[in-house]
């Protein structure tokens, strides 16, 4: 599994399911123990409550690993990874606004990608930590079998 890639296109569509799960955590904190006529123990309104704080926190750790890395790199390919990967910009305007052809773009990509990846595995975030974190992530199954 590429999950370096992974990492960088989720970035930002992770920050955002986390601010939604603080929401849904606040919603059900404060809710009475009757919600749209379903009523509910306070043991399954906290069980719901730990659930949804525990998914939060696998997308944090997740994200924060992303932003971590990326502070390591140099700010060249961190710049690269950020528009191209993160912000998904059009490669020819990236290229365009750097003064270089698409072709240096290219194997400029390419090489700060390893360094990410590199970087990642020096930091002790390698294939079987993602699996053993996250393997059991029904939202990273699915980029898995999308991918």
């Amino acid at each position: 599994m590429d999950y370096p890639r992974i990492l960088l296109d989720q970035y930002l569509k992770i920050g955002k399911l986390v601010r939604l799960l603080d929401r849904s955590i606040v919603r059900y904190a404060v809710s009475s123990h009757c919600v749209y006529g379903i009523e509910r123990s306070t043991i399954q309104q906290a069980e719901k409550i730990a659930r949804l704080a525990e998914r939060r926190d696998k997308y944090m750790m997740f994200r924060n690993v992303a932003k971590e890395t990326l502070k390591k790199l140099h700010k060249d390919e961190r710049l690269l990874l950020v528009l191209t990967c993160v912000r998904n910009a059009d490669k020819t305007a990236v290229s365009n606004e750097m003064g270089i052809s698409r072709r240096t773009l290219y194997r400029r990509l390419d090489s700060a990608m390893n360094s990410f990846s590199k970087l990642l595995k020096q930091s002790g975030y390698d294939e079987q930590w993602f699996e053993e974190n996250f393997d059991n992530c029904k939202w990273l199954n699915e980029l898995r079998e999308s991918a």
